[in-house]
């Protein structure tokens, strides 16, 4: 009598972002072809742990996947993504699940949770992937080069239209928590001013850094996490709280534009893809063998293994690099 193939589970917790499916079919296929063992994929994110309701992740379901936007499995509702559910509720859905281990990928807040769950007995391998390239324990997000790129192209079809309009174009792009891809994204496009989220700034010292640069077909970047200094609400979001500053400086209504969704909604390019197979190919590798509470991150350019703890502090960007990169531009 053989013995039976193990079966493994794969979460992807918070938000979508490209490169995603790469991650997963890389898993899957090396999973099968080398180790004669089974994936299936918790739905939704968070929920589908909660609900241990899971997908089947045969050839079928991976095939192509590499390439197309999105998540096969579904992404954690906003709530959710926020804030994951309680430890005692996601352990339950995983040991109902009948797993012999779980693939975690996702951001910050899905390794705080990976790292809780193998301290609770749970035999956890993860990814870490933050689109932002805000996590310090990998030198190379996953995503972060589709994004920037979709973000400059569409700033340089923003730009076209403000210039023909004669007015400032202010895009909003992902980076909650780090300014990375705006930083990269605004010195693509030869944006005239950028702002991000670890140096506030005051809406007079906004008006300054405009000077004239808020006239037609000049372009303001600003990541969605930006806020303004000494301002108590922050609840309009980046791109709305600059459109009242700049047309109270100019007197001319300025065209913003949220880039997020197409950023995150974006087919991985040539380079996230052939990252995300060499991480879902490292990460089956070691679940399959025991390697359990560890990350398969990058170095170099290499993947190697390290352990949750070592997740290290989010990569901020310095005063220095901003001053640099704001050099470039105008």
């Amino acid at each position: 009598m053989g013995t039976a193939r193990r079966r493994f589970g794969v979460l992807a917790g918070g938000d979508d972002y490209p490169g995603l499916n790469g991650v997963i079919r890389a898993a899957v296929l090396r999973g099968a072809q080398a180790h004669e063992a089974d994936f299936v994929g918790f739905v939704d994110g968070w929920r589908g742990v909660l609900d241990v309701q899971t997908i089947e992740l045969g050839w079928r379901a991976v095939r192509g996947a590499a390439a197309a936007p999105g998540t096969v499995l579904g992404a954690s509702p906003h709530s959710d993504a926020v804030a994951p559910p309680d430890l005692d509720a996601l352990v339950a859905g995983v040991r109902m699940s009948n797993l012999d281990g779980l693939l975690m990928v996702g951001g910050e807040q899905t390794m705080s949770v990976a790292e809780s769950l193998s301290r609770a007995g749970v035999p956890v391998l993860a990814v870490p992937t933050s689109v932002e390239n805000a996590l310090g324990c990998t030198e190379q997000a996953l995503g972060f080069d589709t994004v920037v790129g979709v973000g400059a192209e569409a700033m340089s079809r923003l730009r076209a239209v403000g210039d023909a309009q004669q007015r400032c174009v202010v895009a909003e792009v992902i980076g909650r928590d780090a300014g990375w891809i705006a930083l990269y994204a605004a010195l693509a496009a030869s944006a005239d001013v950028v702002l991000i989220p670890e140096w506030p700034q005051t809406s007079e010292q906004i008006r300054e850094r405009l000077g004239i640069t808020a006239r037609r077909g000049h372009l303001v970047v600003v990541a969605e996490g930006f806020a303004l200094a000494a301002e108590s609400s922050q609840e309009e979001g980046a791109g709305r709280r600059l459109r009242q500053i700049i047309e109270s400086h100019t007197g001319v209504e300025p065209l913003v534009s949220g880039l997020a969704p197409v950023q995150r909604g974006a087919a991985p390019t040539a380079a996230d893809r052939v990252l995300a197979a060499q991480l879902g190919y490292a990460a089956a590798d070691a679940l399959v063998r025991g390697r359990h509470g560890a990350m398969a991150t990058v170095a170099g350019h290499d993947v190697r293994l390290s352990t949750l703890e070592e997740r290290g502090r989010s990569r901020s960007v310095s005063l220095e690099q901003y001053r640099r990169f704001q050099s470039l531009l105008g």
